[in-house]
């Protein structure tokens, strides 16, 4: 094994095509690629757990202090849903 690594070393590396540059430029990269989105997948799994449950606790608390919209009957009167009072279309 040795005697492969120095005659190995003796060699002069000849110069790459275009073509092989390119060919060995992008297979880095696809590894690159790789790493970094496995890195991101993990990252975003990890920030889901933190950051998700507080903003669906939020909303809900939000969608619960807002009362439903009036709704309007047949004859153009307003609704409260809460309140059950009625009042005049003030756009007519």
């Amino acid at each position: 094994m040795l005697s492969l690594l120095l005659a190995s070393c003796g060699k002069k590396a000849e110069p790459l095509s275009p073509a092989q540059v390119r060919q060995k430029a992008d297979s880095l990269a696809q590894i690159k690629i790789k790493i970094i989105q496995q890195r991101a997948e993990e990252d975003l799994e990890k920030r889901r757990a933190i950051e998700l449950k507080p903003m669906v606790d939020s909303l809900r608390n939000i969608s619960t202090e807002i009362p439903p919209p009036p709704t309007m009957r047949q004859d153009g009167m307003y609704e409260d849903a809460d309140e059950a009072t009625l009042t005049a279309d003030s756009t007519k």
